[in-house]
């Protein structure tokens, strides 16, 4: 019984240990996600593309339509994808035309 009693008694301590080894792995999760390599051939909707580019939607469709050079984007099946390298691509161009170099 007092093998019992001490195990409940250690049972806050073993709670707070876990607590925090959560914090650590979720610490270490997040490191290791801002480490993997950029995936160039990452697809986007058009959302995560306004994301990536910080960018409003507005000032991303005049990107896509008005502007030379124009964002390339792939309908598949209704919805229309944008590959992160095409959008990297897409900025240098603009940066160089922007400059005068284009």
């Amino acid at each position: 019984m007092r093998e019992a009693l001490e195990g409940f008694a250690m049972l806050p301590r073993f709670s707070e240990t876990l607590t925090r080894l959560e914090r650590r792995l979720s610490g270490i999760e997040d490191t290791l996600a801002r480490a993997r390599p950029a995936d160039p051939d990452r697809w986007m909707d058009t959302r995560e593309a306004c994301e990536y580019m910080s960018v409003s939607k507005s000032t991303f469709e005049k990107y896509r339509y008005r502007t030379n050079p124009k964002i390339k984007g792939y309908n598949l099946g209704g919805k229309v994808l944008f590959k992160k390298a095409d959008l990297d691509s897409f900025v240098r161009l603009y940066e160089a035309k922007s400059n005068g170099l284009g």
